[in-house]
């Protein structure tokens, strides 16, 4: 086994990609590409906690999970949630950000990079409201890059393939909680109905 350390030692692996394949990467957003971000109703944001470690996160919304302001500026509104905040204390303390958006029955995706900013204005908090509430506050993305990822992943998860899809099995939140405070069974109950009532009353 050889533990790879250079990009060199990779390239022996995996060639360099063809010369027209890096043109698909843009410093702004393209019509198309705005037009694919206001029918995604999923993004993945990923950011770089103080320790440097990444993380990420999943936001979503109807009809879309993000507003498209321009060509290089983007929202995403902040929606209740644990509290924990992970993803917005990172942007504070390191604002840059990947973001990757997603629309049901589509095998590509779009990636996008830049700068982000949290803003606390209650008129884009009310612009961006959901159904019930308006934002907590706004997510808000400078772009430096952004470009189309190819389908082949998803179209082999066959992600978009019900017939291929696994039982599902349901993760309890309040079992979790409850076996992480070493709580007994009618805590972990207790705890997973106050999840399942947030559940439809802090979409």
């Amino acid at each position: 086994m050889k533990t790879l350390r250079n990009l060199d030692d990779l390239r022996v692996l995996i060639p360099e990609p063809a010369p027209t394949t890096a043109l698909k990467i843009r410093d702004h957003l393209t019509p198309r590409m705005a037009e694919f971000i206001a029918s995604s109703p999923l993004c993945l944001i990923s950011t770089i906690d103080r320790d440097g470690f990444p993380s990420v996160s999943p936001r979503g919304d109807q009809p879309a999970v993000a507003t498209v302001q321009g060509a290089n500026i983007l929202d995403l509104p902040e929606r209740k949630g644990n509290r924990l905040i992970f993803s917005l204390q990172n942007i504070l303390e390191r604002p840059r950000i990947g973001v990757l958006f997603l629309q049901p029955n589509v095998s590509e995706t779009l990636r996008v990079h830049g700068s982000a900013d949290i803003l606390a204005d209650p008129a884009l908090a009310s612009d961006l409201r959901s159904d019930t509430q308006p934002a907590l506050c706004v997510i808000r993305l400078a772009v430096h890059s952004a470009y189309f990822h190819c389908g082949k992943s998803l179209m082999r998860a066959r992600m978009w393939h019900p017939q291929d899809w696994p039982e599902p099995k349901a993760v309890s939140m309040g079992r979790e909680i409850a076996e992480g405070a070493r709580l007994g069974e009618d805590a972990a109950a207790a705890l997973e109905e106050g999840v399942q009532e947030r559940y439809v009353t802090d979409l």
